[in-house]
């Protein structure tokens, strides 16, 4: 048996080192665009890459989601529009076709789908006051990033109808997920929406639900007006609340706003109506809010923010120096909380005292001739001063008392209030 030449030897062993000793090709599996959240609707791409192995090689690529074959394709996988079933665990490998051989698998890229996102819109300050500017506040509220931002004026349209939209500005926003638009002192009241775009050719989030600033001035082609003239009504009252409108108008709508939710209360084309008036004939706490009309031809009307009571549950004592013209009334009101309240007191619909202006809730009351009652936080009752009798001298336990009752009449779901005349 001949022997094996060393060199000869020694090179095998260089072959065979070097043979196991070659990495092996690596598939890579990325997304495109690289977003940490992806949203219904968007188009995205899976691209897979091998690293390592020779530069020439033919591969061809197979893709799995949480395991399960997804097809083969070139490097890329495009995705049209992503729905919640496309969310998962992606992987790819790469098979050299000259050489029936495959690459190591990718790892593992998450990908995460999100239903269609909302912006949420603010603005500030909500009442107008003249010269005011207002500022418009777009946020989509996650982590996403990269849009850019659309502010809109929300136009009435037909009644019952939702609201068009027309551009106010769009501003560019590449990090970040909000932007503000600024508004130089406008003057009536308006709505607003927006929305949010991203990707080259441009993913559109849904558009914000409308919000608004509102003014009490009347302008001339729409206007509302209450019947009651004042904004604090008591459950089971009725309101008549009328748009009148000018010019060629194809309709009116009366809307009204709780904070949080927005509502038509009734329009030319539907609701408990009589003309242009809208008829509310049994208030509720509900019935709080904002109201205002709006017509078809796109105009907002003055607003008038209205506050509905349930039964108070003031404890209501007054004194009586005396009972003649120009009578001074000193009024004690406990409502059953440790709060400060700042509370009007008005008589007959006019303003005659602020529970503030007086320490520890004693408010003296002077009939003002002329003040109206202002626009909020108002308490009013209607108060009627009966002198009784004088009753006779008791004697005994009869005549514990030294002081005469007197009665009034308090408007509906108030208590009955005391008046004692001093001797």
């Amino acid at each position: 048996m001949g022997l094996t030449s060393p060199c000869v030897l020694l090179l095998l062993s260089a072959l065979l080192i070097s043979g196991n000793t070659q990495e092996r090709s690596k598939a890579v599996v990325t997304l495109h665009p690289d977003l940490q959240q992806i949203f219904t609707g968007e188009r995205l791409t899976l691209r897979c890459q091998i690293q390592g192995g020779e530069n020439n090689t033919e591969w061809r690529y197979f893709f799995k989601r949480d395991d399960v074959d997804i097809g083969s394709s070139e490097s890329e996988l495009k995705i049209e529009s992503v729905e919640e079933f496309h969310r998962g665990a992606y992987t790819c490998v790469g098979k050299d076709t000259s050489h029936e051989k495959y690459s190591d698998w990718s790892d593992e890229v998450m990908l995460t789908v999100t239903d269609r996102p909302q912006p949420v819109l603010r603005v500030s300050p909500s009442w107008l006051n003249p010269g005011d500017s207002v500022t418009l506040s777009c946020e989509v509220g996650d982590s996403s990033t990269g849009w850019s931002f659309f502010f809109y004026r929300a136009a009435p349209s037909l009644p019952d109808q939702p609201y068009s939209v027309e551009l106010l500005s769009d501003r560019e926003q590449t990090t970040g997920n909000s932007s503000t638009l600024q508004l130089a002192a406008p003057s009536h009241t308006a709505g607003y929406m927006c929305r949010a775009g991203r990707g080259e050719t441009v993913y559109y989030s849904d558009y914000s639900n409308p919000q608004f600033h509102w003014s009490g001035d009347q302008i001339s082609s729409v206007s509302l007006s209450v019947s009651t003239n004042r904004s604090q009504h008591l459950v089971s009252e009725s309101v008549s609340l009328s748009c009148e409108l000018k010019g060629n108008s194809t309709g009116w709508t009366l809307r009204r706003y709780t904070g949080s939710e927005l509502y038509t209360v009734c329009s030319s084309v539907k609701g408990s109506t009589t003309g242009s008036t809208c008829i509310i004939r049994s208030l509720n706490v509900g019935h709080s809010g904002v109201f205002w009309c709006e017509s078809g031809s796109g105009e907002y009307s003055n607003a008038v923010n209205i506050t509905v009571h349930g039964a108070f549950k003031y404890n209501v004592s007054v004194r009586l120096s005396s009972i003649s013209e120009g009578l001074c009334i000193c009024l004690q009101i406990d409502g059953g909380s440790s709060q400060s309240q700042s509370t009007n007191l008005v008589l007959d619909g006019v303003q005659i005292a602020n529970q503030n202006q007086a320490p520890a809730g004693n408010a003296p009351l002077e009939h003002r001739q002329g003040v109206e009652a202002g626009p909020s936080d108002v308490t009013y009752a209607q108060i009627e001063l009966k002198k009784m009798k004088k009753p006779k001298r008791k004697t005994g336990k009869q005549a514990e008392s030294e002081e005469d009752t007197i009665y009034s009449k308090v408007a509906q779901d108030l208590p009955l209030v005391a008046l004692e005349q001093m001797t």
